[in-house]
């Protein structure tokens, strides 16, 4: 579904286990299996808000800026039905600059 999406998007559950990535995840090597939390530094994991959706079964967002100050968002979407599992997407025009963005 989300497979040619142009930027990252995994689906996760609340154990932070990967079920499953897109193309651009894959190509960057994250797998089914893998623990979303233990990629990159944990300083990059300090505003996750994983757990804030699945508790409230709503979903959560944070602005953030990569290091030369673009902006780029950050969701955290509960499934409706299958309350243990989110969709964790980032989207911005600041993705490419902050490593979140092929190039095309």
């Amino acid at each position: 579904m989300w497979g040619n999406f142009p930027e990252p998007v995994i689906l996760a559950d609340k154990s932070k286990e990967i079920i499953a990535v897109n193309k651009i995840c894959r190509e960057w090597g994250l797998t089914e299996g893998m623990n979303c939390a233990n990629i990159d530094p944990p300083e990059r994991h300090k505003n996750c808000l994983a757990n804030q959706a699945l508790a409230t079964q709503q979903p959560a967002y944070i602005k953030s800026k990569t290091p030369d100050g673009k902006e780029f968002l950050m969701y955290w979407l509960p499934l409706d039905g299958l309350p243990d599992y989110f969709v964790h997407v980032v989207i911005s025009p600041a993705a490419e600059s902050h490593g979140y963005l092929r190039k095309t």
